[in-house]
């Protein structure tokens, strides 16, 4: 976590997962107070964002229940489509995980 505040401090920008761990099953897992936690200690503005066309990729952990883990399937999607979905800033006052949960279930509709 201070890692994350002194990379904010510096103007730099942090990605962070709010589920906590990569699915295990293609579909979006509960999101962690951890961003609530985070924006106590450092007021910035979020931006939602989804990614989309992974699940069933050498990234997720379709195959065998491991990412990274079966190069042949790297070499057979290497085409496939990724997408990445932002939304609309929010300040830091009024974001809460379920709120970016809610946002996230939306642009993945």
């Amino acid at each position: 976590m201070k890692t994350i505040e002194q990379t904010l401090r510096d103007g730099e920008i942090v990605c962070i997962f709010p589920e906590g761990n990569i699915t295990r099953t293609g579909e979006l897992g509960e999101y962690k107070r951890g961003i609530e936690t985070m924006l106590k200690t450092i007021s910035v503005p979020v931006v939602p964002m989804t990614l989309h066309g992974l699940w069933g990729s050498f990234f997720s952990r379709k195959h065998n229940g491991k990412a990274l883990s079966q190069p042949s399937v790297l070499l057979k999607n290497w085409f496939g489509t990724v997408e990445l979905r932002v939304g609309e800033y929010l300040k830091a006052e009024d974001v809460t995980a379920e709120k970016l949960e809610i946002l996230a279930r939306e642009q993945l509709d």
